[in-house]
């Protein structure tokens, strides 16, 4: 059963797929493939959903397998069927929003000249204007052309597609697709030593004098066992060709190591301890062990501004990661998480993952692949950062939950604190919402008992809340200044 990429909402549902014996080992749900869809038989992309051993007749065969492994599990399968029912979007909006740019395939066209072409070809093309002259273009080429290279040649893109429409019907030209990752994974070629160090050794003393950087290289590695080509190459002075050809003789082994990119994260303050009020310690505990049962469900941490919520949300994530467990802390917008990453970094160090809009696609491809390998266990980020393939969820935290930010503008139109629900609840994850002006729905839902309520009254360290002046700018003298007497000589004050 597959979900088809170009399937529209009317016509959004599983299609029937005949798996080909060749596939029947490797292919599982959640893995992308290539199929043949509608009377045409144009090939579209589909998410293996469900495999079916029910044998049925008249189907259509999977083509070609895109992934190796699954992009998705069935917990997110699950949520993006959620999202489907939920927000009134295809199946393929609800899996694009999940998966990181990172994941998704770039299409690369290219025509190729049927082999061989029929002897009266050029009647054919005379037929159709500009055929004969994408035909001499393809022909120039070698016979194979991209459909970049066309465009760049023919300026009109409506008749170029028309032209290619006529050809390719007419079996002069032949499309091929091919599917290249939109973000590649960034490799670094390692050097290794192969021979037994006592053989190296001797090989370099022989070719200390007739092959200096040979033996350079041989000893470096002697030492270090194992080193990138770059460095060795910088500490050695030696060339690649020189590492490639001990490769050759069998006392070096080339290997390719993925790399994973970083966003830079200026961490200043350095881990501390975290002391607690009473009104704090009184909330901590009872978030704890509400985090601790079999369904947690969902908590309101009402504190007014400066109460020193983020402590008491800082211990509650320190908690859940001894555990074993992960967390997803969720803020409004980019301009709140470097203050944050500052300060989760400097107390988790590497367990953080950083995911937001500002990031570039390899770096968010790459943070997301140290979350789904379970390296990262601590996400911080904006909206998006909700479907992180974290391990072993144990915790959901939204920021300022009553802000606009966590609403989709774009389709699926999700609200973030809808899809943390959704992910808590099969998860057995507490979710922990806080604010100082927490929304109508979310402090209802506290009064009523549905969501646990923790309340901090007081700021931390005994700070006063500043004085608040209410003005009826009807009274005011200054006419229609937005700026009145009174604000003006506070400002002037001040």
């Amino acid at each position: 059963q597959i979900a088809i990429s170009s399937a529209v909402f009317a016509m959004d549902k599983p299609y029937d797929y005949l798996v080909p014996p060749q596939m029947q080992t490797q292919l599982q749900p959640g893995m992308r493939v290539m199929v043949p869809f509608g009377r045409a038989n144009r090939r579209q992309e589909g998410m293996v959903l469900a495999l079916d051993m029910t044998e049925k007749l008249g189907l259509k065969s999977i083509e070609q397998m895109l992934d190796k492994t699954p992009v998705l599990s069935e917990a997110f399968l699950r949520l993006a069927a959620f999202l489907r029912e939920r927000y009134f979007c295809t199946f393929y909006d609800a899996v694009r929003v999940i998966l990181p740019a990172g994941l998704w395939f770039a299409t690369k066209q290219t025509y190729l000249l049927a082999d061989p072409l029929p002897p009266s070809w050029q009647e054919m093309v005379a037929r159709q204007p500009l055929a004969g002259e994408v035909m001499a273009a393809v022909l120039a080429l070698g016979g194979k052309a991209e459909e970049t290279a066309l465009r760049q040649q023919f300026s009109d893109e409506s008749a170029l597609q028309k032209a290619l429409r006529y050809l390719t019907g007419k079996k002069l030209l032949a499309a091929q697709e091919d599917f290249l990752h939109k973000s590649a994974d960034k490799t670094e070629q390692m050097v290794c030593l192969a021979a037994e160090p006592a053989d190296a050794m001797e090989y370099a003393a022989r070719k200390r004098k007739t092959a200096p950087l040979q033996a350079a290289v041989l000893e470096l590695l002697c030492t270090i066992g194992r080193g990138c080509m770059k460095e060795v190459c910088y500490f050695t002075g030696a060339s690649p060709a020189t590492v490639r050809r001990l490769a050759e003789l069998g006392y070096l082994e080339l290997q390719t190591e993925v790399i994973l990119r970083r966003p830079e994260i200026q961490v200043t303050d350095s881990p501390r301890q975290i002391q607690l009020s009473d009104e704090q310690q009184a909330a901590y505990l009872g978030l704890r062990n509400q985090m601790q049962q079999e369904k947690p469900g969902t908590a309101l941490l009402y504190g007014v501004t400066g109460s020193g919520k983020t402590a008491v949300y800082l211990k509650l994530i320190a908690d859940c990661l001894a555990a074993g467990k992960s967390a997803l802390l969720l803020v409004p917008e980019i301009a709140l998480t470097p203050q944050l990453l500052n300060l989760f970094t400097a107390q988790f160090g590497d367990l953080v993952a950083v995911l937001h809009s500002s990031l570039r696609v390899g770096e968010r491809y790459d943070e997301w692949k140290r979350v789904q390998s379970g390296a990262a266990r601590l996400v911080i980020g904006t909206r998006s950062a909700v479907f992180a393939p974290a391990q072993n969820l144990g915790l959901i935290l939204l920021d300022e939950e009553q802000e606009h930010t966590y609403k989709s503008e774009s389709s699926p139109r999700y609200h973030a604190r809808d899809v943390a629900k959704f992910r808590c609840a099969r998860h057995g994850a507490l979710l922990l919402l806080t604010s100082a002006t927490p929304s109508v729905e979310s402090y209802h839902a506290a009064l009523t008992g549905r969501y646990s309520l923790h309340e901090l009254h007081g700021r931390f360290g005994a700070a006063q809340l500043p004085e608040v002046e209410v003005v009826d700018m009807r009274q005011e003298e200054e006419g229609e200044s937005v700026i009145g007497p009174t604000l003006r000589r506070e400002m002037q004050n001040t």
